[in-house]
């Protein structure tokens, strides 16, 4: 769907550009960006539409978090807008990561900074927890849901040190319980 005659794109590409500055930390954290500035101040796409594609991205090999980005520019404004949009969400990481290693080769022998990166990883994890419960809060409605994503969490914490294939497991055994549960209680 074209949806380029109703929004301008540079105006897109700017609130892009702000989600790509202000979204480290992993695709829960963007997600969390992409649900505050897309969808709930720009109204860009809805809710449902973003969680769609939340979901169909994260099942895809690849970053699912620049995949939704350039599919939201996509349905925005087609072609040529995804691709800007992929431009425009790679470029500052792209800058980002580039002084960041520098930084950390040139402090490599600078032990002064120790005690500050001691807390980077606190502070990442807390962005990608957040950005978790947000995202859960609108995701699970109905009890069903709380009940298989509690399950599914406390089995994935308990085995995901096993295998590589315990969260694909997960997710098979999650969606075939779902279904078996939804058809089980229409028949009731």
């Amino acid at each position: 769907m074209d949806n380029s005659h109703k929004v301008k794109w540079y105006i897109f590409l700017w609130d892009v550009f702000l989600c790509s500055i202000g979204s480290y930390g992993g695709p829960e954290a963007h997600y969390g960006v992409f649900s505050s500035i897309l969808v709930n101040k720009k109204k860009y796409i809805s809710e449902e539409e973003l969680t769609e594609m939340i979901g169909l991205y994260a099942l895809v090999p690849g970053p699912s978090s620049r995949q939704t980005i350039t599919a939201i520019g996509y349905y925005v404004g087609g072609k040529l807008l995804a691709i800007l949009t992929f431009l425009v969400w790679a470029l500052p990481a792209i800058i980002v990561m580039t002084l960041i290693g520098m930084f950390f080769t040139f402090i490599a022998t600078n032990h002064a900074w120790e005690p500050v990166l001691i807390y980077l990883s606190a502070a990442a994890v807390s962005f990608i927890i957040y950005a978790a419960i947000t995202l859960s809060k609108k995701v699970l409605k109905f009890k069903i849901d709380i009940i298989l994503y509690v399950v599914m969490l406390v089995l994935g914490v308990l085995f995901a040190n096993q295998s590589i294939w315990i969260v694909p497991l997960l997710l098979i055994l999650g969606g075939l319980s779902y279904v078996v549960l939804k058809i089980s209680d229409k028949r009731t």
